[in-house]
């Protein structure tokens, strides 16, 4: 689902990846293959298409206008879970992006109410990582939609804990 939600100047779009994968939520072996694949249950792909509907309408409707635009950056915010479903601990992941564009982001995440119904076994130990892309143009989303992917990847395959987060991604 490709949408463009317009900040200021800017476009946000949601580049529809549901769900890359986080936790172990379906992991299948074959036995002729050393390939893993990771698919999400319809239940986690529900909350996170959700989720990621209000990410977006929270990134359009920031409310707050700073002086200058965000820059075309890929801004990934991680975050935990309060007990009461709202984003807890909300920090940047990565140094990307001007800082109207980490404020926007900050923001957004911060604003995202009802998470608690993240079809997990502990809501509250789940990690979080919200991927958003500011981009200008068309031609700039696809470049940074590309690194992007390559980024979870690398994530993904990685050993340490981040592997495990959640991703939303607009």
């Amino acid at each position: 689902m490709n949408t463009n939600i317009p900040i200021s100047k800017i476009a946000c779009r949601s580049i529809g990846a549901a769900l890359l994968l986080a936790i172990p939520v379906g992991s299948l072996a074959s036995e002729d293959s050393d390939d893993i694949i990771v698919s999400p249950s319809a239940a986690m792909e529900q909350w996170q298409q959700d989720t990621t509907r209000d990410l977006n309408r929270a990134l359009s409707t920031g409310g707050v206008r700073y002086r200058g635009e965000p820059d075309n950056a890929i801004v990934q915010v991680a975050f935990s879970l309060s007990e009461d479903g709202k984003a807890d601990d909300v920090r940047l992941y990565n140094d990307e992006g001007n800082w109207v564009a980490q404020r926007t982001a900050l923001r957004a995440v911060k604003r995202l109410k009802d998470l608690g119904e993240v079809p997990v076994e502990n809501p509250q130990g789940a990690q979080f990582l919200a991927n958003i892309i500011f981009a200008d143009n068309e031609r700039a989303h696809e470049r940074l939609e590309a690194r992007l992917a390559q980024w979870e990847r690398a994530r993904i395959g990685s050993s340490g804990k981040e592997r495990t987060f959640i991703a939303l991604n607009n």
